[in-house]
């Protein structure tokens, strides 16, 4: 089965490469659009990208949304040095990939021109995509395989936390509405403020971690690191009849951080081992409340 489909290949790709060379009779060859797609499949095959994705970019002037063209395309364009056209052509694929393993497909040719650009970051979450679409074991292992080699590679590595929680105890506040404190061996009770017993809310807090490598070697690393992280809270209604004119933002917590951290792998003897150097500002309530270093 593949001897002629191999034959119609070549003769329909001899045909297109002939309509660009000079030659003495200069009749227009005339291609259906499944021949024009099976020459440009033969002439990317045989090394011929700029001849494929001509093509390509052809074809799509007839069928913008046509999967299988916009694939070659972007391929077509990465082999050409063509890069942005190659991840817009891949991000179009993905827009019309009809199934799972069609946006794979998509998501792997955009990550791999994007990756060719330097755009790491982005090359990752397309390959996020691509894991999280992959039709079977093999390709989600080929994915997450490309994952990690383009983030050994990006100088960049950012992580996001948010959460969102009830809590019983917003402020660190007494379970006890009194507290019992002996002068001179006399009990006394002191009835506590309603802001000073623990209030019930809910806590939402958010946090960045952003990793930069200015510099490495086989067996060392230098990175700067910048983190902030923020909580604040909201209060329940009986919270708020508790503690007339408190807020939980009165107890919203915010740091914010710079480090520079040395890593080194020794190819013999101890390690890993590293240095961090961390200064910082904290601030509660709104208001300064902590410097470090």
């Amino acid at each position: 089965m593949l001897k002629p489909f191999r034959k119609l290949a070549q003769a329909v790709a001899g045909a297109a490469f002939a309509c660009t060379a000079a030659i003495a009779d200069p009749a227009p060859i005339e291609l259906t659009p499944d021949e024009a797609y099976l020459a440009a499949v033969y002439n990317m095959q045989q090394g011929r990208e700029a001849l494929s994705y001509s093509l390509a970019d052809a074809l799509l002037q007839r069928n913008p949304g046509d999967f299988r063209t916009l694939v070659l395309k972007s391929q077509a364009a990465l082999s050409t040095n063509r890069l942005p056209e190659a991840v817009a052509a891949g991000q179009l694929a993905w827009r019309a990939a009809s199934d799972g393993s069609e946006k794979y497909t998509a998501a792997m040719v955009t990550a791999q021109a994007l990756n060719a650009e330097g755009k790491k970051t982005r090359a990752q979450l397309w390959l996020r995509r691509a894991t999280d679409v992959a039709p079977d074991a093999g390709a989600r292992a080929l994915a997450t395989r490309d994952f990690r080699f383009v983030r050994a590679q990006n100088p960049w590595l950012t992580q996001l936390s948010f959460n969102i929680s009830p809590t019983d105890n917003v402020n660190n506040g007494s379970i006890r509405d009194s507290v019992r404190a002996w002068v001179y061996g006399v009990p006394i009770d002191f009835v506590l403020s309603g802001a000073a017993q623990a209030l019930e809310g809910v806590e939402y807090s958010t946090g960045i971690a952003t990793r930069y490598r200015f510099a490495q070697g086989g067996h060392h690393a230098h990175d700067l690191v910048m983190q902030f992280n923020h909580r604040t809270y909201s209060l329940t209604a009986d919270a708020k009849a508790q503690a007339p004119g408190v807020s939980g933002s009165d107890f919203a917590f915010t740091q914010a951080a710079l480090a520079y951290v040395y890593q080194r792998r020794p190819e013999h003897g101890l390690g890993p081992y590293s240095l961090n150097v961390t200064a910082g500002q904290t601030w509660y309530g709104g208001d300064p409340y902590l410097k470090f270093l």
